[in-house]
This record gives structure tokens, C-alpha cells and sequence, in this order.
């Protein structure tokens, strides 16, 4: 138990409460970014699928951070466009729909 009443006072124990929260925080960091990814995928624009198939996650539980997106040189110019193609923004519109799945669950 990470607190415990005794009368009227409230005694704290934060290693306790670090050690119950670790790994549902580790496993909802690895959902949330699962749900990122293959919102991604979705969103993708697709020629021959090599872009969308190159989408990946890396999440990293010691540091609490997930990484989600493409390898391939070529998806930084599509996401964030170039003077002659307009951007597509599929990895913020995953992110995006992921903040409001997250906003839904926590409130804002």
C-alpha cells in the first residue's frame, strides 16, 4: 500500500507508490504508443506501401519514452512537405488523435 491512515493522520510512502505505478505506466506507454504507430500507418500516404511498412515504435521503459516513426530518408519530406509537394502530416495527425484519446481519458 503506498499510503496508510492512522487516525486522522496520513503517513506517505512514494517508493511504495513508485513501485505499484511502474509497470502500468511502462505497459500504457507501450499501448499508447502501439496506437500511435498503427494510427500512422493509417494515415500514411501510399505509392508503394514501402513508407507505411517502414513505420516503427522503440519505446524505452527506463526513460518512460517511446518513439514512433520512419527510418526512410524520404518521410521527413513528406510529413513536413518541400517547396514543390505539400506536407502530409501523418505522424502529427496520429499524435494528435492520440493527445484526444488521452484528453478523453484524463480530461484536459
Amino acid at each position: 500500500m503506498a499510503y496508510r491512515i492512522i487516525s486522522s493522520s496520513f503517513e506517505w510512502y512514494p517508493e511504495e507508490f513508485i513501485k505499484q505505478t511502474e509497470g502500468k505506466v511502462d505497459h500504457g506507454l507501450d499501448e499508447l504508443s502501439e496506437m500511435i504507430k498503427e494510427e500512422a500507418k493509417t494515415q500514411c500516404p501510399v505509392k508503394t506501401g514501402a513508407l507505411r511498412n517502414s513505420i516503427t515504435k522503440e519505446v524505452y521503459a527506463d526513460e518512460h519514452t517511446a518513439y514512433v516513426g520512419s527510418d526512410l530518408p524520404y518521410s521527413l519530406y513528406v510529413e513536413l512537405g518541400t517547396r514543390k509537394n505539400a506536407a502530409n502530416p501523418f505522424l502529427r495527425r496520429a499524435l494528435d488523435k492520440a493527445e484526444e484519446f488521452l484528453a478523453v481519458i484524463f480530461g484536459k
